[in-house]
């Protein structure tokens, strides 16, 4: 018995289907983060304060590879100069910027980085980017009685903080403290998320709020604590592939070295804005794709052979 042709058009088309399941590579996958946050001023019982600090130090652990083309770029602030290192490792990639300065600097400068991480499903769905350490050094300023303290070799500083997202119905969004110096709870206010089909400047990330940049607000969340090891998850709607994920927050820690030098409980606050682009679909959800389109096909061809 002769085989119609719309049965063998989806007999070739169920094994040219099988055989991409069967011989499908690990499709990777590269997204692009920025991330900028404001270091450099503290909070007293009355009032804010500047800290005097030399250098700024940041380091960053993903899942992935960071690639070294297009090399990473950043905001150095008011700082003189910077030396970026990117270690592999696997799972986990580092990324270390040390921003450096001849001289002492005071108050509040902005900072920030942009990369390239190219993950496989052999390291997970999801994107993620881990704060490893996160510190100013040589840190001094005024106690509460108006005399001076430090200078303190190492302060660590509350961001910006570790973020996890991926892509699923919506985005799933994860916040946590991955960095062990962060030893007291902290607190992430100010959270809101937005979206963007136009990739930001890493300039836009900043007090501004992403000002020239064309943006949906998607959702903001009633502020909340994070102690070290602990994370906190949400589930944003509205955000669709190829669109960037843009999320502002700020955090905040009572440090208990400057509490001890100031003689009063004192707390850093760090603003930080993040940049995520979102990856494309997994390889399964391409191959459904095909299917479903290979089947409209055949049906489109068995009713030509019909007619």
């Amino acid at each position: 018995m002769k085989m119609s042709f719309s049965k063998r058009l989806m007999a070739m088309s169920a094994v040219v289907l099988l055989w991409q399941l069967l011989h499908l590579p690990a499709l990777a996958q590269t997204a692009t983060v920025k991330v900028n946050w404001d270091v450099g001023t503290a909070d007293g019982p009355s009032a804010a304060f500047n800290l005097t600090y030399h250098d700024a130090h940041l380091k960053l652990a993903t899942k992935g590879v960071i690639e070294n083309v297009p090399a990473p770029t950043t905001i150095d602030g008011v700082f003189a100069n910077k030396n970026v290192t990117i270690t592999p490792g696997f799972p986990d990639d580092c990324i270390t910027i040390d921003w450096t300065n001849p001289g002492p600097l005071m108050g509040q400068t902005h900072l920030g980085a942009q990369f390239n991480v190219t993950r496989s499903p052999a390291t997970g769905n999801r994107n993620d980017v881990r704060v490893v350490d996160s510190e100013l050094t040589m840190v001094s300023g005024m106690n509460a009685t108006g005399g001076s303290f430090g200078p303190v070799p190492s302060l660590d500083v509350p961001g910006p903080q570790s973020i996890t997202y991926r892509k699923a119905s919506s985005a799933d969004v994860v916040f946590s403290i991955d960095n062990p110096g962060m030893i007291a709870p902290v607190m992430f206010s100010g959270v809101e998320f937005y979206k963007s089909d136009t990739e930001p400047a890493l300039a836009d990330l900043d007090a501004a709020d992403f000002p020239s940049l064309p943006k949906t607000f998607l959702l903001s969340v009633p502020d909340f604590p994070l102690v070290f090891g602990g994370s906190m998850g949400f589930d944003v709607p509205g955000i669709d592939l190829p669109e960037w994920l843009l999320v502002k927050y700020s955090t905040t820690w009572t440090d208990p070295t400057l509490s001890a030098l100031r003689g009063e409980p004192t707390s850093v606050t760090v603003n930080t804005w993040f940049a995520g682009e979102m990856f494309v679909p997994e390889p399964g959800t391409t191959i459904l794709f095909s299917f479903g389109m290979l089947a409209l096909f055949a049906l489109r061809a068995r009713r030509i052979a019909v007619t």
